[in-house]
């Protein structure tokens, strides 16, 4: 088995007005993490985690590798409603494991090839929102 897992969900939340206006659901993502955990076993622990509406990135690890764990940043990035609201968009999740630094984006973009300017549009405005909010929190 792997030393890390990362585990990205979407729509684990029903979309409502409710779930969209309050951004996210702590108890769905506990749950989740309970599942995962459950799945993997008591070698893993859970290091850490980012929700957004129904987005969700969480990590686990090995218990011997948890101290190898470092500089963990989190960030979500809003696309929906022109970014005001987080029913599309990201979570992603960066840290260093020893002397390597990794990065992984969950994202939950518009449905449909009818979209496709629109997702293109989003997937550079993640990137650059998530990348730039890392290389800050960094300084």
């Amino acid at each position: 088995m792997a030393d890390i897992y990362i585990v990205g969900l979407q729509e684990m939340v029903k979309l409502g007005t409710k779930e969209v206006v309050i951004g996210k659901d702590k108890q769905r993502a506990k749950l989740w993490e309970t599942i995962i955990q459950n799945s993997l076993g008591s070698e893993y622990i859970p290091i850490t985690m980012k929700t957004m509406v129904g987005c969700f990135i969480v990590m686990f690890a090995k218990v011997e590798h948890k101290h190898k764990i470092k500089n963990i940043r989190k960030v979500k990035v809003k696309t929906g409603f022109s970014g005001m609201t987080g029913n599309k968009g990201s979570v992603a999740l960066r840290f260093n494991f020893e002397n390597t630094s990794f990065a992984f984006i969950n994202n939950h973009l518009e449905s449909g090839q009818n979209a496709l300017n629109e997702r293109l549009e989003n997937v550079r405005q993640i990137y650059n929102e998530t990348f730039n909010d890392f290389s800050v929190a960094q300084t």
